[in-house]
This record gives structure tokens, sequence and C-alpha cells, in this order.
């Protein structure tokens, strides 16, 4: 059963295999436990990580909600505009990103992540070519272990993803000398997926400030 229908009727009505079936219900009752979770944070919001599942339907859904986007491509940023996100609750991540995509992403004034040094070089070219600044958190690599697998364990220090604490000093001089084409708002990080313990994510927040 999924809320008040059988599968197996379900099956009979597509008529072919695989096929995928969601509850709209339990989204919503996700969406709103996320959401009573942050109340007295004014400035939070909630993002779907949109490589999670590109079905319009759901992230429509999602956008009415109010729900930002966390997003890892060009053609999510495209999906997520489509789908009806505000581009100010979108987040661009992604350690692999082009000087096209970032482009899309300064025009849409959308938050990027900056990752890597090449990553950083890459926004400032992309925002001198559209003449927009870039709205940019730091993305840094706490150095913590978040106690799960290690192919979706991203905070430690041999990850490929954020920026060494070592290494802070010498982003934020070059984020000075472009203060033209680059916004600093914030800091972000990812430990890892499947986390179970909230110590964990306490730990990470008294590093990162």
């Amino acid at each position: 059963m999924i809320e008040n229908l059988r599968v197996a009727d379900l099956a009979k009505q597509i008529n072919k295999t695989p096929f995928y079936v969601m509850s709209k219900t339990q989204l919503h009752k996700n969406f709103e436990a996320y959401k009573k979770a942050l109340v007295g944070l004014d400035s939070a919001f909630i993002g779907f990580s949109v490589k999670a599942n590109h079905n319009l339907n759901v992230l429509r859904y999602l956008a009415e909600k109010k729900c930002g986007a966390v997003l890892v491509s060009g053609n999510e940023i495209l999906t997520a505009l489509k789908a009806g996100f505000d581009p100010s609750k979108m987040i661009y991540n992604g350690n692999g990103k082009t000087i096209e995509e970032l482009k899309i992403a300064i025009e849409k004034r959308i938050l990027v992540n900056i990752d890597s040094e090449f990553d950083l070089q890459n926004i400032i070219t992309a925002s001198k070519t559209v003449g927009i600044q870039a709205r940019t958190l730091l993305r840094i690599n706490p150095d913590v272990d978040p106690e799960v697998h290690p192919y979706v364990s991203t905070g430690l220090a041999n990850s490929k993803f954020g920026i060494q604490n070592q290494l802070l000093s010498k982003y934020l001089q070059k984020i000075r000398e472009n203060d033209d084409t680059i916004k600093l708002l914030g800091v972000h990080c990812h430990i890892g997926s499947t986390i179970k313990d909230v110590k964990i994510f306490r730990d990470t927040a008294e590093i990162m400030i």
C-alpha cells in the first residue's frame, strides 16, 4: 500500500515496470517537519537537493511550498527555474562548475559556493563576463568525521570538497582583491549523508563558528 492505494492495482493501470510511486502526503509531512524544526530562525530556508529527484511535479510542489533548491549543474539550475523555485533560495554547489554554468547562476543572483582555487577564478571570470557581482559562500572543509560510509563522507581533510582551514586567509585575500566581482555572504560546509548522531552537527557548527 501507498497511502490508500494498492501498489498491485497501480501496476495493472500502468502495465509496465519498473515504475515510480511517490507519496505527496509523505512529502508534505517531511517538509513540514523541517519547517517546524527551523521556527525562530528567520533567515533559514529548507533546500531540496534537485539531484535526488528531477521529477517536475515533485519540484513544482516543493517550489509552491517556498522550498529552496540545492543544485550541482547548469541543467539543474534550468530545471529548478522551470519548476518555479525562487533564485534567492538557490545554492549552486560543486567542484567542477563550468564558466557557462556559473554565468547562468550569477545572472539569476543564485548563491554560488566557492569550492576551490580554480573554482574561485572561474567565478571571477564569469562575473566579469556578465557584468554582475557574484553572490557567494565559502565552502569550508571542517575536517569532521561524520561516522558514515566513506563514499558519502565529504567533510574530512582528505575529501576533494571544500577549502582547508589553513588556506582561508589566502582565499579571503583574493576575494578582497576582487570585491567588484565577488560578494562574500557567508560560509558553508557539508560533512556527509545518512548522519544519525546530532552531536556531529553540533561539533561541526562549533568549528565553523
